[in-house]
This record gives structure tokens, sequence and C-alpha cells, in this order.
């Protein structure tokens, strides 16, 4: 079975944005180390449509990094590559696709005790169920 955040992670990793699960890439936690780290989360999405077996499914996309500079980086980066208008259906894995959106471009959300920049992004994705 498969599990949406997961195979997010994956094309991550296939197109070297991040390197592991539990490295640098987190789903439903920001660890206190290490100091860059890039956290999937799901959160509430829209009913799927009577006779249609995907949904449109939200996910939050927390980057955080010592500097405001390289936090903004990364975020945009991560947004730019799942936000792609040219290539809005997207092949996450073998057997999961997606169609993504962006809820809201990448914005400064706080920084840390350890004085460490965190930005943030939402985006949907129309994808099947896990």
């Amino acid at each position: 079975m498969s599990d949406l955040l997961k195979d997010i992670e994956e094309y991550l990793i296939a197109g070297e944005l991040a390197v592991a699960d539990g490295v640098d890439l987190f789903r439903d936690k920001i660890p206190d180390s290490p100091d860059t780290v890039i956290v999937l989360s799901e959160y509430i999405g829209s009913p799927g449509s009577v006779g249609i077996g995907a949904t449109d499914r939200s996910v939050q996309v927390i980057v955080r990094a010592n500097t405001y500079e390289d936090a903004r980086r990364t975020s945009w980066g991560l947004y730019k590559f799942l936000i792609n208008p040219q290539h809005e259906l997207v092949h996450l894995t073998p057997t999961r696709w997606g169609i993504m959106h962006g809820r809201h471009t990448p914005i400064k959300f706080q920084e840390d005790k350890q004085a460490r920049t965190l930005f943030v992004f939402n985006l949907g994705i129309t994808t099947l169920g896990d």
C-alpha cells in the first residue's frame, strides 16, 4: 500500500532535492536536528467527486535552514519542482500519479529558538487514496 507523503519524499529524492527520510526529510514532525530539514504534513483536503476515485489532498511543506536566504532558496526550489505548469501531471512513483497545484507560494513562517528560519508553502494534489 502506498502513502502519499512517502511517495512525495521518493519524488524529491529522485529529483535530487533531498537525501533520505529521517536524514533531511521528515513527515509530520519538525525534529530538533539536523538544522536543515524538509517536513511534509498532510492536512484536510477536499472531498472526492462521485464516480471519480481521485481526491484533492493538501500537503504542507516546511523548510528549515540556518539562514533566511538558504530557507527561502530551498523552499522556492521545492515549490518550482513540485508546482510545474509545464508538467502538471507527475508520476511521483511508478504507482502514484498526481496533479499538483500551489495553494500559496513560499513565505517566511518563523524563526525557532536556535535562530533558524522556517519557510512554508501549501500545495494541493489530486491523486488516488492510499
